[in-house]
């Protein structure tokens, strides 16, 4: 606790850390309270001695509590680290349940043409359909992390608007997030990963015949 009023870099890293953990923060909040009461009780003993030392018609035999008051605390914090070894120990070491995890979905973002008189060309997104997911929301970015495109779809595929579309280059790497929802709206799986866009078996043989 005294290292927190002025922090080295090394105790700064250790301070982010427990700050962004959720693990770590309720761990340090148990002690940091732990720590508080012990000084509360040592200035409450420290006065009530202080006290009963000055007044002369105290009974002796009325000393002796305080005695054995003066190891609380260090009982208590015996008894916290106790706690906290228990727990790292049954983490590590005992067998735990085996987790239940979906397979990681594969995408798959191929340039498709639709029969459309203009000629125009859209993306076709599709992925594996996940078991028990009620819908999909999924999000679209390019490398700068701009959004272009989020929507949220009960099929495992779907065509890019046209205005996406046409922003979206043969080749260009995108970041896409997908969540998996259950009907209760729990999120089943999470995905965040890089795709790259691919021209469609067909868009790649007019592009050949076009060329000859």
């Amino acid at each position: 606790m005294k290292a927190l009023q002025s922090p080295s870099r090394k105790t700064r890293k250790i301070v982010n850390h427990i700050m962004d953990c959720g693990q770590c923060y309720s761990i340090f909040v148990f002690f940091r309270d732990i720590v508080q009461e012990e000084q509360n009780l040592l200035e409450a003993l420290s006065r009530d001695y202080l006290r009963q030392k000055n007044s002369v018609s105290f009974p002796n035999k009325y000393f002796w509590p305080s005695r054995f008051l003066r190891f609380v605390p260090y009982s208590l914090a015996t008894l916290a680290a106790c706690i906290l070894l228990f727990f790292l120990f049954s983490h590590v070491f005992m067998p735990q349940p085996p987790s239940v995890r979906s397979p990681a979905p594969t995408f798959v973002l191929t340039l498709t043409p639709q029969n459309e008189p203009n000629g125009t060309i859209s993306y076709y997104l599709e992925w594996n359909q996940i078991p028990l997911a009620h819908s999909y929301s999924v999000y679209v970015f390019d490398l700068t992390l701009k959004s272009l495109w989020n929507s949220t779809l009960h099929e495992n595929s779907c065509y890019l608007p046209q205005a996406v579309s046409a922003a979206i280059r043969a080749g260009e790497r995108l970041m896409l997030c997908l969540e998996a929802v259950a009907a209760d709206n729990s999120i089943l799986q999470l995905w965040i990963g890089e795709i790259t866009s691919i021209p469609a078996p067909d868009a790649q043989k007019s592009g050949q015949r076009r060329r000859r």
